[in-house]
């Protein structure tokens, strides 16, 4: 299935750092929860890893490939909002 490796992600916006250096590995069929206090990182991180917030530093793979700042359908065709959009429209008419 998928295998997900950050390695060293930082994050910044502007001159404030809120990630310093994450290192994860999670494995094919692992379940992975992310806890802590408010404004630990928690969605920062989480919203790196979708692919929504552009990485500042390090470096993410997934499976092996690089995908620091992928394309929407280097995720699949699901990712891709207007086809979404459009396949979801096009259910509704029928």
């Amino acid at each position: 299935m998928a295998r997900l490796s950050p390695r060293g992600i930082k994050k910044r916006f502007k001159a404030v750092a809120v990630l310093h250096g994450i290192d994860l590995d999670v494995g094919d069929k692992e379940f992975v929860v992310f806890d802590g206090p408010s404004g630990c990182g928690r969605s920062t991180l989480l919203r790196l890893i979708a692919g929504l917030d552009p990485i500042t530093e390090g470096e993410f793979s997934l499976n092996g490939r690089r995908m620091n700042a992928p394309s929407p359908s280097a995720f699949g065709p699901t990712a891709c909002r207007r086809g979404t959009v459009r396949r979801g429209m096009a259910w509704r008419r029928r």
